[in-house]
Order: C-alpha cells, then sequence, then structure tokens
C-alpha cells in the first residue's frame, strides 16, 4: 500500500488537466463551422486539452441540459403579473402569445408572430418576444439557454424550442413549450 504521503506528492506534482469547460465558446465556434465532435476533440488535443469525442460530445449535452423549462403552475403565476394590464407592448405579446398557442402543431414563424400585430417584419417578433420570454425568465429567476451562433441568451427559448426544420418560406420554426401551453390553458386564455 502506498504511504499517504508519498501519494499526496505524486498528485502535487502530477501535470495540470485542463477542463473542457474553460474551451465551451472554442467548442461552439468550432460546432458553428460543421466541424464533428472527433475534429473537435482532435482540434483541442491539439492544442493541449487531453480529450476525446465522447468526452467533448458528452460534456456538451450536459451543458445544454442547464436549461430547464419551467413548471406550467409558475407560468401561470407569472404571465398575468407581465400581460395583463401592461401597456401596448404587453398587448402585442398576448396576441402573439396567442397566435402561437392556437397555431398547429403550436408551431409558428417569427413572421406569423409580427403578422398577429400587424406587422410583416419578423424582425419585431423576434425582439418582443424574447422581451416577453426575458421578463418571464426574470420572474421565475431561471437560467437562458445559448442562442446558436451568438454569444448570447436565447430569451425566446424561454417560451419556445426552435425546430431543424424550417417552414415551406423558409422561415424559422418555434414549437411552444409544453409546459406554457399548459399553463396558458390554466389560465383560462384563448379558449
Amino acid at each position: 500500500m502506498i504511504n499517504p504521503v508519498d501519494l499526496l506528492a505524486k498528485a502535487k506534482a502530477a501535470p495540470l488537466r485542463t477542463r473542457l469547460e474553460d474551451h465551451v465558446d472554442a467548442i461552439n465556434a468550432l460546432r458553428d463551422k460543421q466541424y464533428t465532435w472527433r475534429e473537435i476533440a482532435s482540434f483541442l488535443s491539439e492544442h493541449g486539452v487531453e480529450t476525446d469525442h465522447s468526452k467533448v460530445f458528452r460534456f456538451m449535452q450536459r451543458a445544454a441540459q442547464a436549461f430547464v423549462v419551467p413548471a406550467a403552475v409558475d407560468y401561470a403565476r407569472v404571465l398575468p403579473t407581465l400581460l395583463l394590464g401592461k401597456g401596448k407592448l404587453a398587448e402585442n405579446q398576448m396576441k402573439m402569445l396567442k397566435r402561437h398557442y392556437l397555431a398547429h402543431n403550436r408551431t409558428v414563424t417569427y413572421t406569423e408572430l409580427a403578422n398577429a400585430v400587424g406587422s410583416d417584419d419578423h424582425r419585431t417578433a423576434n425582439t418582443q418576444y424574447g422581451t416577453l420570454g426575458k421578463m418571464v425568465g426574470e420572474a421565475l429567476d431561471a437560467s437562458f439557454e445559448r442562442a446558436g451562433k451568438r454569444d448570447a441568451p436565447f430569451y425566446s427559448g424561454m417560451l419556445c424550442v426552435e425546430l431543424q426544420t424550417k417552414s415551406p418560406s423558409g422561415h424559422i420554426q418555434m414549437m411552444m413549450n409544453h409546459e406554457l401551453a399548459k399553463a396558458v390553458k390554466l389560465l383560462g386564455w384563448f379558449e
């Protein structure tokens, strides 16, 4: 059996291992450039980070799961305080929420949300729906998922998930979070 003092000395002398947590931005940048997990692991290894593709993939899967969709009762608790009687912005957000909730499979594009408030500009919906998502997340003290290629929170992710398939018109489709839909039903809105 090894002496505890010797084991401690060997542990102190061991080389410092680089943590994958330190390289999330680099991994995301490579994924945005369509690198495979194997290619990312090779890139990291070439630059002194001991890893393999399985470790990188499992680490990023765990990191992606840090975002948790709130429970329906939590949505139902905060939505009325954010949307009812709060002015034009809240009125537009309510119209977008209604359009989303009533859509087939609760799936819409930003352009369809913009149309719900009389606009043809998807950026209108992106901004206003994102603002609602941010307000909901902050009211619930929730974490936000990362916004794809941008290094910023995806605020609308508090309300929906972006689908991999695009609409027939080529627009990004968003499906309402199931728990949000349950909350809207609990509130009796749009029925």
